[in-house]
């Protein structure tokens, strides 16, 4: 059996990640996913980050159905048990750069996928952030008038 593994934050989750894990799952049988933690996350990403809390994005990268199981990851790095033969193939996103002991994965296990080309966690809240500054400048006509 090939054990795959990959890890991530997997904020608001979209599309990008379902693809992330789709294509993960292909190099293999059996797919583990590392799910960083709330602190990590706020120290990387910063204070209004994640979005959504770590308990609700572990279950819901536990229960896609490509996931054959999730582990918590405290800090952005690979787990030791991971790097020293937990897994046969270790999936990467080009994107996470991050990743402080990313250098540790050998060559012949390590598997780069490309930045998904549509909807990222960054795209939907740049959209939100927009969208409520475009509301609140409609209001401040109604708003001055008071």
């Amino acid at each position: 059996m090939k054990r795959v593994y990959t890890v991530g934050v997997f904020d608001l989750f979209h599309l990008g990640h379902l693809e992330l894990l789709r294509k993960a799952k292909q190099c293999g049988d059996y797919l583990i996913v590392g799910i960083v933690m709330d602190e990590a996350v706020k120290k990387q990403k910063g204070k209004w980050r994640p979005i959504i809390p770590f308990a609700e994005r572990y279950a819901i990268v536990e229960n896609c159905k490509y996931v054959n199981e999730a582990q918590c990851v405290p800090i952005f790095h690979f787990p030791e048990h991971i790097l020293n033969g937990g897994a046969d193939v270790i999936v990467v996103g080009e994107d996470q750069h991050h990743f402080v002991n990313l250098d540790k994965i050998p060559q012949e296990k390590r598997v780069t996928l490309s930045r998904y080309e549509g909807t990222s966690t960054s795209s939907i809240i740049r959209k939100i952030e927009d969208d409520f500054s475009k509301r609140i400048k409609a209001l401040e006509p109604i708003i001055e008038r008071k």
